[in-house]
């Protein structure tokens, strides 16, 4: 089982007749996952990954359809510096227990429309979004 404690990634074994002790599971910490949604279809959307790797905090976008691919998630959160221990297998198993744990917790979300200009948010608010700020095709290319 995958939990976060004090910010740390730990596996825990439960149901043993013997104590375990947890271990940690990534380099990174205080993980966290902001669901970015797409203004103009909000059935589409990709998310934030926030996360502590060595005393800096950094960030990465994935897309919400490939989340369940181990391999997208390892690859993807490589490319800041990020990483599971184990062998490739564990790794793949942590890398999609703890995504799964994070999507259940996802709390923060952003909207995104795809042009700059007015368009509608969240709760049909009418938002401006200004030029030089990310927009929905630039995000989703970021992600892949």
């Amino acid at each position: 089982m995958i939990e976060i404690e004090d910010g740390i990634v730990l596996s825990k074994t439960v149901n043993l007749r013997i104590n375990s002790q947890p271990h940690k599971v990534t380099n990174f910490s205080n993980p966290s996952l902001t669901k970015v949604i797409h203004a103009e279809n909000r059935h589409e959307c990709i998310y934030l990954f926030r996360g502590e790797i060595m005393g800096k905090q950094d960030e990465i976008l994935l897309l919400a359809e490939r989340m369940d691919k181990p391999q997208y998630i390892i690859k993807k959160l490589a490319q800041i510096g990020a990483e599971f221990y184990g062998t490739e297998k564990q790794e793949k198993f942590y890398a999609s227990k703890v995504m799964r744990k994070l999507i259940r917790e996802v709390v923060d979300t952003i909207w995104i429309p795809e042009e700059t200009g007015w368009y509608i948010a969240e709760n049909e608010q009418i938002k401006f979004h200004k030029r030089g700020i990310m927009t929905w095709n630039q995000a989703k290319e970021l992600a892949m």
